[in-house]
């Protein structure tokens, strides 16, 4: 009587949990303002919360809410957009988010050189690969907005990104679009600001270990701390095939991690080991 009375009080209790928390699917589409044109992989979400996804290359986006968040705003964010933030009310309505671009007008920076300094060229970050790994298996073909990265720390100099590199220790993967992400440090240690003009995608394919993107076009002149994050945005795969996808851990435990669940969510620091990512630079000393 007793073990029939506990296995009906844990079925209520699962019951009453689900029904406290059920799932809202809300659907939308993200487009350009001007042009009517669909926004591919623009990071939405709620704000601090481990709810978020991106859209897809038609603009379309599914977002699993919960009863409990359905009175809170979502955020829509792209770079070359400015942010917009959506209450969920609206949305059901008008399930359409429409960004505007946003003009950038940065100076131009260039490297401080004379006949006296010579010109180097090194590599920083986790270049020294090391055995293990960190990573995931049967991931969706559309990512959430989830960010795997480290900080490279302030080198002491003015430097040029030439090029953003990581490594993959397993990809049974047929091919998988990345997105590369770099942000400025906010006053908490957090990543913040990002420090990108344009958006860094790059492909990668089964078997692929090294993957390399030139920004040496980017002008991206860096002389403080900074947060490099790897992004799967798209994945192509067999569903009958085991898909994983494993990064390449660094050699050095005091480079500090960062990981993003979803976009928007909270930042997790130093629960993984650091990965593979490096930059090849030019400097003048």
């Amino acid at each position: 009587m007793f073990k029939k009375y506990f296995i009906l009080s844990v079925l209520f209790t699962i019951y009453f949990c689900h029904a406290g928390f059920s799932q809202k699917i809300l659907k939308g589409e993200v487009v350009d303002a001007k042009t009517a044109e669909a926004i591919p992989y623009v990071s939405i979400g709620v704000y601090g919360e481990n709810v978020g996804t991106i859209s897809k290359e038609d603009g379309s986006f599914n977002l699993s809410l919960v009863e409990n968040n359905m009175a809170v705003s979502i955020t829509f964010s792209c770079i070359g957009y400015k942010s917009k933030s959506v209450p969920i009310s609206i949305l059901k309505a008008n399930p359409k988010v429409f960004l505007e671009q946003e003009i950038l007008l940065l100076d131009e920076v260039v490297l401080e050189k004379s006949k006296k300094l010579k010109q180097e060229n090194k590599k920083i970050g986790g270049y020294k690969q090391s055995i293990y790994n960190t990573g995931e298996a049967n991931t969706d073909a559309y990512g959430k907005g989830k960010e795997y990265g480290i900080k490279i720390d302030n080198t002491g100099f003015e430097y040029k990104i030439d090029k953003i590199n990581f490594s993959l220790k397993e990809n049974t993967i047929d091919s998988i679009l990345f997105r590369m992400n770099l942000y400025k440090l906010s006053s908490d240690g957090l990543p913040k600001e990002s420090i990108l003009k344009n958006q860094l995608f790059v492909k990668s394919y089964k078997n692929e270990h090294l993957i390399t993107i030139d920004v040496s076009d980017e002008s991206l002149f860096v002389n403080e701390d900074v947060v490099v994050t790897i992004e799967p945005v798209r994945l192509w795969y067999k569903s009958s095939n085991d898909n994983m996808l494993f990064y390449a851990q660094t050699k050095g435990r005091n480079i500090q991690t960062f990981l993003r669940e979803t976009s928007m969510s909270n930042w997790i620091v130093g629960e993984l080991p650091p990965f593979s990512i490096f930059f090849d630079i030019t400097y003048y000393k």
